[in-house]
């Protein structure tokens, strides 16, 4: 048998180490995941999400809500959802890792120099940053337990767009550093490499310099960092209005976001689509998100527990935060009230107090 050359072997190296953090995830990182989101759940919840986000779903019988439950879990993030992305990631890597291989210096079999490869350095290069940043991304997000189908298919888009897009942007580079250029391309995110790619294809082609640095309107968001954006908007979740009425759980799961920041999240844009940009001004009242306003809302009208010398103290604590809050708003007071009221009782709200319970 003809031994591999050092290049087939490092090749071969080369996938497994990338395969590794997938295979990882699939065998423990999705249960683990999984058990992330379907813990806090108790059967009562999990009949309130059904009644709210899938009316026409045959509502599962009691002892078999958690099972049904664990099938819709399992549409949305099973092993059946990553073979196809899976399949076609391998295929791009197949075709990323050729471009290295004839790119590389061939070594005969007998003694001798090697002779020089067959493809450009820069398109070798350009391959090897995709994998570089396909490696670090699968690596941090097994050790998040965050992988997703959607993970698979960006990283088959940057291998094929690899060499290409490297050719396209180092062309802003002096030529001798070319190479190196194409391959530290794999050290920053797709989404900034096409924004990139667009600026640089307005100015040639004048079509104008475009929007500028435009925050997300979930960036409003307590703790909405431009990633979480991002994740969110991968699944066409773009406004705050958008996010207030989403399904909250098959967020986390389609994101891998971790399932209580998501319903914080939707707590705070349930209060933002009332008040819009005052809504950050309450949270130095504690009332961060709808969830706090219904709290609030209950003090108000007694409906929290405790004896009823205790609710009479709570109920006057709640007035006089909503006068406050009222003032530091410039608002009527019986105005903010109303407007509390409708944040309180919407029935989202309602779920995500039920769902947190």
């Amino acid at each position: 048998m003809t031994p591999l050359d050092p290049t087939a072997q490092l090749v071969g190296l080369l996938l497994v180490f990338l395969i590794l953090p997938v295979a990882g995830f699939l065998i423990s990182g999705r249960i683990s995941r999984r058990n992330e989101i379907t813990g806090p759940l108790t059967p009562k919840a999990i009949e309130d999400y059904f009644k709210r986000f899938h009316p026409n779903r045959p509502l599962p019988a009691k002892d078999k809500h958690e099972a049904e439950f664990l099938k819709l879990y399992e549409q949305h993030l099973g092993l059946m959802t990553f073979i196809f992305p899976g399949v076609v990631l391998l295929a791009a890597i197949g075709i990323g890792i050729q471009w290295v291989r004839i790119g590389a210096p061939l070594y005969p079999t007998t003694l001798g120099a090697p002779a020089a490869g067959t493809l450009a350095p820069m398109a070798v290069a350009a391959a090897l940053g995709a994998y570089m940043w396909a490696l670090i991304d699968f690596t941090e997000k097994y050790l998040r337990r965050s992988l997703a189908p959607a993970n698979l298919w960006w990283a088959s888009f940057r291998f094929v767009i690899a060499v290409p897009m490297a050719y396209a942007l180092t062309g802003y580079f002096k030529e001798d550093v070319g190479v190196p250029t194409a391959f530290l391309l794999g050290v920053f995110p797709t989404q900034w490499l096409i924004g990139f790619a667009r600026k640089v294809a307005r100015k040639r082609m004048n079509f104008g310099e475009g929007p500028q640095g435009q925050e997300s309107e979930l960036q409003t968001l307590q703790s909405m960092d431009p990633r979480m954006a991002e994740r969110l908007a991968d699944e066409n979740i773009l406004t705050n209005l958008q996010l207030a009425y989403a399904d909250p759980i098959v967020l986390s799961i389609r994101t891998n976001l971790g399932f209580s920041t998501v319903v914080d999240f939707v707590s705070q844009a349930l209060l933002w689509i009332y008040l819009e940009d005052d809504a950050k001004t309450l949270r130095k009242f504690g009332l961060r998100g709808a969830q706090e306003v219904r709290s609030l809302w209950d003090e108000l009208h007694e409906n929290g527990d405790g004896t009823p010398e205790e609710k009479a103290e709570y109920k006057a604590s709640a007035e006089r935060t909503l006068a406050t809050a009222a003032a530091e708003l410039k608002m009527d007071k019986d105005a903010l009230q109303y407007t509390f009221g409708q944040v309180a009782l919407d029935p989202y709200t309602t779920f995500l107090c039920k769902i947190w319970q």
